[in-house]
């Protein structure tokens, strides 16, 4: 199905995040190429549309077809206005901040926690294990972030009408937005629903800028897995 393509290239966009830092002319440049691709699979399955009328098909089919018209024009939507955004980002080559840095601001190695350590799943953990974790830490984020934080995490989620994909890269943009918060709450939700490799990549990256490096691991041995 079409809508494959669009999750290609969202998959070619967030890959670079962790490992080499876009600037914001590559970072607008490919979110440009995504929109141009699907304005280009709107237009086709527009004249399919109207092909389909005038040929009298099945009314189920022509609806089919209009659903995927609907959102990818939403998609468009969402994705223009990321990228509108992305000329506010910071220069920074990676915020600094962080809901959960040390307060001393230290950069030397934490000290060992071997009771955390001995916590952590001795074993690869189920996909249904897997979301029931990130659902049991999203939970536990939203108890412990400000209130106004995890407000404007879920008047995101919230916008984006299930589209896992997007809201997946609205995460990863607000990491880069100077919003850690949003991009731990964000994702750990995105990744719950929609456990695909390069969500719960990210998200585990964010775990561990975040200093939750104990969240990442599980997450990590599952997609290397």
């Amino acid at each position: 199905m079409r809508i494959i393509i669009f999750l290609l290239l969202i998959t070619f966009i967030i890959k670079p995040v962790f490992t080499q830092v876009p600037s914001k002319k590559e970072m607008q440049g490919q979110m440009l190429e995504a929109i141009n691709e699907l304005n280009k699979q709107i237009a086709e399955l527009e004249k399919q549309i109207a092909e389909a009328k005038k040929n009298k098909k099945d009314d189920s089919e022509i609806k089919t077809l209009e659903d995927q018209v609907v959102i990818l024009k939403k998609q468009v939507g969402m994705m223009g206005g990321l990228n509108k955004n992305i000329s506010k980002l910071p220069g920074a080559t990676t915020p600094k901040a962080s809901p959960f840095e040390n307060p001393d601001g230290n950069s030397r190695f934490p000290a060992r926690k071997k009771a955390l350590l001995e916590s952590l799943p001795k074993r690869i953990i189920s996909k249904q294990e897997l979301i029931t974790f990130l659902t049991a830490v999203n939970t536990e984020l939203k108890k412990k972030l400000p209130v106004e934080k995890v407000k404007s995490a879920e008047s995101i989620i919230a916008k984006m009408n299930g589209e896992m994909s997007t809201l997946a890269l609205a995460g990863t943009m607000a990491w880069y937005s100077n919003a850690p918060s949003d991009a731990l709450l964000i994702l750990t939700y995105a990744a719950s629903k929609s456990p695909d490799d390069n969500t719960l990549n990210n998200c585990a990256a964010i775990f561990n800028l975040c200093g939750l490096e104990d969240k990442a691991i599980p997450v990590l041995k599952y997609v290397l897995a």
